[in-house]
């Protein structure tokens, strides 16, 4: 039995698995969840108000409900700019915002008017916006039915 012990010792593959399970298994096991860091949007508006722009995103929150309509939420934030806006969206939700499941992008008629191109490069600047995200019209972006 000693011998035995001696050659796993002597193994030094072994060993190293080891020292690896001991460092890091610990350590993730006690990782917050994904859903508990990040906040998944599945569609976006964007609004002019006043001076302002407005941006509204629909978040999926999961729950084990029979209803899909509740695992859905609408938050809005106002800012000077559409990063100003997505800032102050994330610090008061606490959480990094996700694009990567975003199906739509609603922009208002008022942003239409205005400056297009300025919030269309916002969101081909963001890195975590998938490409076949479709970009819609409407009068109001938060009366748009999605779900």
């Amino acid at each position: 039995m000693i011998n035995q012990i001696k050659k796993i010792l002597n193994n030094k593959c072994i060993l190293i698995f080891a020292l690896f399970a001991i460092l890091f298994i610990p350590s993730t096991i006690y990782l917050p969840a994904e859903s508990n860091r990040r906040l998944v949007v599945s569609a976006v508006g964007v609004d002019k108000t006043e001076n302002q722009i407005e941006l509204s995103v629909l978040m999926v929150i999961p729950k084990n409900s029979g209803n899909i309509g509740n695992n859905y939420q609408l938050i809005s934030q106002k800012g000077n700019t559409l990063a100003e806006a997505l800032e102050k969206m994330g610090t008061s939700i606490g959480k990094h915002i996700s694009f990567a499941h975003c199906e739509i992008i609603i922009i208002s008629k008022e942003v239409l008017k205005e400056n297009l191109a300025t919030y269309l490069d916002f969101f081909t600047r963001t890195n975590n916006l998938t490409s076949n995200a479709d970009l819609v019209s409407a009068n109001n972006s938060k009366e748009t039915p999605y779900c």
